[in-house]
């Protein structure tokens, strides 16, 4: 699963390596783009009315849990850990930094390593495989240079 699959950018790299994938978002338009891209449907839904049972083998949340405040999180990934099968993978990436702001009427919570693990902490089921700081890779966002990403790999260990 796509979580918060935006333009479809990252879709289209998994069914193009010869992945199902089911991809959503919360965004009508971004909904629009990423099916004319991809070339299949795409779930338009809030991440808090995902109600998937055992159905997933991996989630990809690149860049899309960072609008949800720390409680917030709490219920979606409760909702991922229900969508996943054991084991599965989940994939979460954040602005690197412990923070939240407001920038251009949209909200953004920063994480680093601790701010996470404080989060990820409450969920038994999940180990953390792999925690890595990266710089930002867009090269057309000039005014992102100097930003850095909290990129976070679990797995799902049981039920």
């Amino acid at each position: 699963m796509d979580l918060g699959c935006g333009s479809g950018r990252d879709s289209l790299y998994f069914i193009q390596k010869g992945y199902r994938v089911t991809a959503i978002d919360g965004s009508e338009e971004m909904v629009k783009l990423s099916s004319q891209l991809i070339k299949q449907p795409v779930l338009h839904m809030k991440f808090q009315e995902m109600d998937f049972q055992l159905q997933f083998d991996g989630v990809w949340a690149c860049a899309s849990l960072l609008h949800f405040n720390d409680i917030e999180i709490e219920d979606v990934i409760k909702r991922v850990s229900k969508s996943l099968k054991t084991p599965g993978l989940f994939y979460l990436s954040f602005k690197y930094g412990d923070k939240e702001e407001w920038n251009e009427g949209r909200y953004f919570r920063y994480h680093n390593e601790k701010s996470f693990e404080k989060i990820i902490s409450k969920h038994k089921e999940f180990e953390i495989l792999k925690m890595s700081k990266s710089k930002d890779r867009v090269k057309i966002r000039k005014d992102k240079e100097g930003e850095y990403w909290l990129n976070v790999l679990l797995k799902k260990r049981h039920d």
